[in-house]
């Protein structure tokens, strides 16, 4: 009777075990899955600003952070120091949240075929996750750098712009947040960096 007890009790050890190792490896899966979205997001989003730069012309970048001087670009709630000042920014943004809870288009899928932070498309289908994405655009100069393609010697009266392109991906739950606390309880954050070149104007 106790050898019957005993194997009965190991077998159900077992059993819980495997469930439990089963459970934390589709959880660590979910994470690292919820992970590579977001980082595809911020990726996306690099593409999607350096697009909307070349489809608008710097001289648009420029006029846009130009005016943002008088107003200058709040970094919150990515970053907890703000550009110098006097420095120039400008944040794009894939949707924004309109006063009535409607979605608004922002920047990167004005005049686009797709947009680049589509909740099926990012997280996948049935996903109670939902994407956010903002670009901020800052560090605009001068590129006096080569360009090929160009001149080595001189540019003559062409100019390109140089800028700096920090994509801003998440995906959270939408209503979920700590009390007191404006980031999201569950949400997974990957941030992409790059400089990027424009012109010429």
């Amino acid at each position: 009777m106790l050898v019957v007890l005993f194997v009965l009790l190991m077998a159900t050890a077992t059993g819980l075990y495997a469930v439990h190792s089963t459970v934390s490896e589709i959880r660590g899966a979910g994470f690292y899955r919820q992970a590579s979205q977001t980082q595809h997001l911020a990726e996306t989003g690099l593409t999607a600003s350096l697009s909307w730069v070349d489809r608008n012309g710097p001289e648009v970048l420029l006029r846009s952070t130009g005016r943002s001087a008088a107003s200058p670009l709040n970094l919150a709630p990515f970053e907890s120091v703000n550009l110098a000042p006097g420095m120039n920014g400008l944040r794009l943004y894939g949707a924004a949240s309109g006063t009535d809870g409607s979605i608004i288009p922002g920047e990167l899928n004005a005049n686009v075929t797709n947009a680049i932070d589509e909740a099926e498309d990012v997280v996948g289908p049935l996903q109670s996750y939902q994407p956010y994405l903002a670009v901020d655009v800052y560090d605009t100069y001068q590129y006096v750098g080569v360009i090929a393609g160009y001149p080595a010697a001189a540019q003559g009266n062409l100019r390109f712009l140089g800028a700096t392109y920090t994509a801003r991906g998440r995906t959270r739950l939408p209503t979920e947040t700590q009390e007191g606390d404006l980031r999201f309880a569950n949400e997974t954050a990957s941030d992409a960096r790059t400089r990027g070149v424009s012109g010429p104007f």
